[in-house]
């Protein structure tokens, strides 16, 4: 998967907070200060929102769970299905004018 930001599976929410309750490493704030970042990322991350990769892959290690297990796959609206691209040229006295790389995102 090569997306910038991960977030954990609706399903996987529910294990991914028992890790953290049963994980001994304190309140949302210590946990997630220290891991190296604030609690509001943690709480993103315990309610299955996108974060960041690596602040992801932190999480899991720091719960001892594995990423693989817990990753949402994007979904369809959020890939590029949906782009279009129009090229069109016309030569005009030897020159190509026109429009090339009309972005539409639906």
């Amino acid at each position: 998967m090569s997306e910038r930001s991960l977030q954990v599976h609706s399903s996987r929410i529910e294990t991914v907070k028992e890790a953290f309750k049963t994980s001994g490493r304190g309140n949302q704030i210590e946990f997630a200060r220290a891991v190296g970042f604030s609690d509001d990322t943690l709480r993103a991350f315990l309610h299955g929102k996108p974060v960041d990769r690596e602040t992801f892959m932190r999480f899991c290690e720091a719960l001892e769970l594995n990423h693989e297990d817990l990753i949402q796959e994007p979904s369809a609206s959020n890939s590029t299905s949906g782009t279009q691209i129009n090229q069109s040229a016309e030569i005009n006295n030897g020159f190509m004018i026109g429009t090339i790389g009309t972005f539409n995102q639906k």
